[in-house]
């Protein structure tokens, strides 16, 4: 599977780089003035439910993780998520040459022959990129050798090779359609693409063909009511899109927007400080007025801090606990829980001041491409399904074609893999699933442990401090 991953992706590096030599010298002229736009609303473009992951999500969701995982930040130069990927397949060949793809490893900058002092590059030098182009295609043919004598099968150095062709993959993706699976089918049918030759969703893409004329043509009033025929084109079509469905994919959008836990991170620091001065005081009035400080700013944490967790259960339908990053805010929210009976119990601020730095340490691990807050917690190992599941559709479609692909042939660029073509079946069928139930992997096992064993450790530290 890995190698038949590696060989697609090859075959879609090379024709991407041919293709992209064909745009036209009048998109190149439009593409000079790209910026955010600042002060457009995407909070109803944000709502757009799409398909990703085996669920639906609001497409906010999907930009989030998106930008996460190519840049590896939340944000990229001021952009929001949904902004950048619209611009992403608006204009192309600008965002060719813009450094956003990021190339972690210093090891594997230098084998690569990039510039060790930088941390992102733009597609295009990636895709010209002799040294990656030659391991893509060593892995697609199965040749060994790749690797030093003796090294295994899998270190961080190839992980990270593979990544980065996972990034241009998914940007590729992307900008020709093959990403945006908006047009509904009947479950357990997976979604269609903007550029598959389906009719059944000539209405849907006719609205994204009127919401990009309007974001390309920088008219906000315009793209603004576009997004409100879109989002109701989508809803409309999706089979069973009861109140219920509807409402797990705002709450999740208003989850992405507010970042409960980023809130409870800071107040949690607060409280901490806080309670610290309120035990190096000396003055019984400063000390009164600290103390009270202290537990305003630990009862806004816990508050944040139990929406954020009620959020996460409401949208997934589960109790969070299926991954490293669940596993830490659930054990987190216990010790804060039983901090507060000790503190009941006892009256000493030490045991709030530690359980809120223990809390405060659990939500440090913010950054990261899968489990940073995010809903799914396996967005980057998706990556290999979502090439495999959409380069295999033809792109016939000539309102897409005409925006997203000017080309001097006047045809848009076809990307067939027939060895891959049973395996894209495959991985449809797979992620067809619309339930959004969690599948138990082993390590999310690792993760509930270590979570368990974790709280057994700060609940002992509690004890210790009020006995």
């Amino acid at each position: 599977m890995l190698l038949a991953r590696m060989k697609l992706i090859c075959f879609l590096l090379l024709a991407f780089s041919c293709s992209s030599l064909n745009f036209s010298s009048a998109q190149a002229a439009e593409t000079t003035s790209v910026s955010p736009h600042h002060g457009w609303s995407f909070t109803t473009l944000g709502l757009v439910p799409v398909q990703n992951g085996g669920r639906i999500k609001p497409m906010d969701s999907l930009a989030r993780e998106v930008v996460l995982y190519e840049t590896g930040s939340r944000t990229y130069k001021g952009w929001d998520a949904i902004d950048l990927i619209f611009s992403w397949i608006a204009f192309p060949q600008y965002w060719e040459d813009q450094p956003f793809v990021r190339v972690g490893r210093e090891d594997v900058r230098r084998q690569l022959g990039l510039d060790e002092k930088r941390t992102f590059y733009t597609p295009r030098e990636l895709f010209k990129n002799p040294v990656l182009l030659q391991y893509a295609e060593r892995m697609g043919r199965g040749v060994q050798g790749s690797e030093p004598p003796g090294a295994p099968r899998a270190n961080p150095r190839e992980t990270e090779l593979k990544t980065v062709l996972d990034r241009l993959g998914l940007f590729h993706n992307f900008v020709t359609g093959q990403g945006w699976l908006l047009i509904p089918k009947p479950a357990p049918a997976a979604w269609a693409s903007l550029v598959d030759k389906d009719h059944d969703g000539d209405f849907i893409r006719n609205q994204f063909v009127e919401l990009l004329k309007s974001y390309q043509g920088g008219d906000r009033a315009q793209f603004e009511r576009s997004s409100l025929l879109f989002r109701a084109a989508i809803e409309g079509e999706i089979p069973s899109y009861r109140d219920g469905l509807k409402n797990r994919v705002a709450a999740e959008a208003f989850y992405n927007r507010l970042r409960p836990f980023g809130i409870s991170w800071v107040f949690y620091l607060l409280s901490g400080l806080t309670w610290s001065l309120c035990a190096a005081s000396r003055s019984k009035k400063a000390v009164k007025r600290l103390k009270s400080l202290a537990l305003s700013c630990l009862g806004v944490a816990f508050l944040s801090h139990v929406l954020g967790f009620g959020l996460r259960c409401f949208v997934a339908g589960r109790p969070p606990v299926t991954n490293m990053y669940e596993s830490i805010i659930w054990v987190s929210l216990g010790v804060v829980v039983f901090a507060g009976i000790l503190y009941a119990v006892h009256r000493q601020g030490t045991i709030l001041a530690v359980a809120s730095f223990l809390a405060l340490l659990a939500g440090c691990r913010r950054r990261g491409t899968g489990n940073d807050g995010s809903l799914d917690s396996s967005f980057g190992s998706r990556i290999e399904k979502q090439l495999l599941a959409h380069n295999s559709c033809s792109h016939d479609y000539p309102g897409i074609r005409g925006i997203c692909a000017d080309t001097r042939d006047g045809q848009y660029h076809s990307f067939s893999f027939s060895k891959g073509r049973k395996r894209a079946e495959d991985w449809r069928a797979q992620s067809a699933d619309l339930s959004g139930n969690a599948v138990w992997r082993s390590s999310d096992c690792c993760g509930y442990n270590l979570g368990r064993d974790l709280g057994r450790l700060l609940v002992g530290t509690l004890l210790g401090l009020g006995s």
